[in-house]
């Protein structure tokens, strides 16, 4: 009923409309770093430990953020309900009984050198991932290669970071899994924005994308929250925090 009355309200459309029209205007893109020299266009790995940590939510958020239509990959694990309506050359994944999974995604990454790629890897592979990061560094030689490596609640030094840096990595960005309420700033991580259960649910039901599932959102306010948490997000991003 309450979306109703927002559809049927003027004063409602035309605070939806001028709250829209602020978030085109002012939010922060996240522009990915664009080496001119690349092979391949940026390319991200999104690491964790453990499982239920919002790799996929983080995927979907970098994709949203970046304003790109990216190639998400999904190296071992579960396939996320979240991408069961993306087209088969936005969308791959490489089951956990593949011996040579990853080299398979990271082929298929290689076979879409112009898209923007995301590869999501199972927390079994979490150790593996600098070695594949450092050569896909090497072997490129000059790349755009982001790496985000997402802390669970209570992994308070992660050993991925001194490993990353031994490993020369350039970019690696660590972040924090998202919690509601969170009692105050983690130094040295980024809190991944926490998205409510309303999108969430609208994501995993059918979604293709955040932006799809934040449109769908019937509660303004709800919506705006979402978006003040992924531009602050952005924010945290461009302005080094994490690394």
């Amino acid at each position: 009923m309450s979306s109703d009355l927002v559809r049927s309200d003027p004063r409602a459309v035309a605070l939806r409309d001028e709250l829209q029209r602020r978030w085109n205007a002012n939010t922060a893109i996240l522009e990915l770093r664009q080496n001119e020299n690349a092979a391949v266009a940026p390319t991200i790995f999104a690491i964790g430990k453990g499982g239920g940590q919002g790799l996929s939510t983080l995927a979907l958020t970098l994709e949203f953020m970046t304003g790109s239509e990216a190639l998400i990959i999904e190296v071992g694990g579960n396939r996320c309900p979240a991408f069961r309506n993306r087209p088969p050359e936005r969308h791959l994944h490489f089951s956990s009984r593949d011996p040579d999974r990853i080299d398979r995604a990271l082929d298929a990454r290689f076979n879409a050198p112009g898209k923007v790629a995301i590869i999501e890897f199972e927390p079994a592979l979490y150790r593996e991932t600098i070695e594949v990061a450092a050569n896909f560094e090497a072997m490129l030689g000059q790349s755009n290669l982001m790496v985000f490596y997402v802390a669970g609640r209570h992994e308070e030094d992660p050993a991925y970071r001194v490993k990353a840096k031994a490993s020369g990595l350039r970019e690696v960005i660590f972040c924090r899994q998202a919690v509601q309420s969170p009692a105050g700033r983690d130094a040295g991580f980024v809190p991944l924005p926490w998205l409510h259960h309303d999108i969430m649910h609208s994501m995993h039901a059918g979604c293709a994308n955040l932006a799809e599932a934040l449109d769908k959102c019937a509660g303004l306010w709800t919506q705006m929250e979402a978006r003040g948490r992924l531009e602050s997000f952005a924010h945290a991003i461009l302005s080094g925090e994490g690394r």
